[in-house]
């Protein structure tokens, strides 16, 4: 999906491109208007109130620590914004997505709009399931992510979300920021994230080996995700596109971050034990992963857009 533009007359050109709209904070008050020009593009929300984060930061004082994160963007800023949002867009014909929620009340608060007929999905992270806020002071900005890392009740909710399928989706937020970009000390100049594609598979099958999650969890992270964009992708069907990935099951690995493909050689589950790895991708029929073996050329990709709008 795509951002939204400053100006919006170009919105028509773009929804041309795009599965759907990234709406930021600072994009919040576009919405109505959105609404009705976008009434069946999908309206992706990223849900933290940038006024509590702003309040929080201003508390936080002029140099604050990257423990702080947490305070600085709190569970109030991710609960007001989508009691806000949902509010705002009650009546309106969109169709709306919460990302990366980091709380049971947020989850429960997207479930409970969709019972009484909002147009609103949601989807969660693997990080918010399995991370803490402890990693921050242990790895510093490598673990700095917007929403932030909660804490240990918060992290089993969204797994238990993950099991019972009461989220629509499990996103990766991939963001390859540099390792020096990671590594800055000063609280405001970390950008937040880092990456995830490639280890998030192994990383789900695990926790499904490891009966923490059931089979049907797959689902989120690929037909249902691919659902909700309009893409021809995520099951083996006559008609749908010829991308699948063979997995192989069995000894444990570690992750190494420092072999990643990204330019983003880092990771917070660096040195996690999985037990299952990609042996190979195909691509629309073609291998396009032998190992560590990436066998196409720069440009093999295409564009795809989604069927929705």
């Amino acid at each position: 999906y795509c951002g939204v533009p400053r100006d919006l007359s170009e919105l028509d050109d773009i929804r041309k491109l795009a599965c759907g709209f990234k709406i930021y904070p600072d994009d919040y008050e576009k919405l109505p208007s959105l609404a009705s020009r976008l009434a069946e593009d999908l309206l992706v929300i990223h849900p933290e109130d940038p006024e509590v984060i702003r309040r929080e930061r201003l508390r936080a004082g002029a140099s604050p620590s990257l423990e702080s994160h947490s305070r600085i963007r709190p569970k109030s800023a991710e609960l007001k914004a989508i009691d806000g949002i949902l509010s705002l867009m009650r009546g309106k014909p969109a169709k709306l997505h919460f990302t990366h929620l980091t709380t049971r009340e947020s989850i429960l608060k997207v479930v409970s709009a969709k019972l009484r007929g909002t147009r609103v999905t949601c989807d969660a992270t693997l990080h918010h399931a399995l991370l803490t806020s402890r990693e921050v002071g242990r790895l510093g900005g490598i673990a700095k992510v917007n929403p932030p890392l909660r804490e240990k009740e918060d992290v089993e909710a969204v797994l238990r979300a993950m099991r019972w399928g009461i989220v629509d989706a499990i996103a990766s937020d991939h963001a390859p920021h540099l390792l020096e970009e990671k590594l800055r000390k000063n609280y405001d100049e970390v950008p937040p994230g880092f990456p995830g594609l490639e280890i998030y598979l192994p990383l789900l099958l695990t926790q499904i080996l490891e009966r923490s999650l059931p089979l049907s969890a797959l689902d989120l992270y690929s037909r249902k995700p691919a659902k909700l964009l309009g893409l021809s992708k995520g099951l083996i069907s006559l008609g749908a596109d010829g991308d699948l990935v063979i997995v192989e099951v069995g000894a444990e690995r570690r992750i190494d971050a420092s072999r990643l493909a990204s330019k983003a050689k880092y990771s917070p589950f660096d040195g996690w034990p999985v037990k299952a790895y990609v042996k190979k991708v195909f691509i629309r029929g073609v291998l396009a992963l032998d190992g560590e073996s990436v066998l196409i050329k720069e440009g093999f990709g295409k564009h795809v857009r989604g069927s929705q709008g």
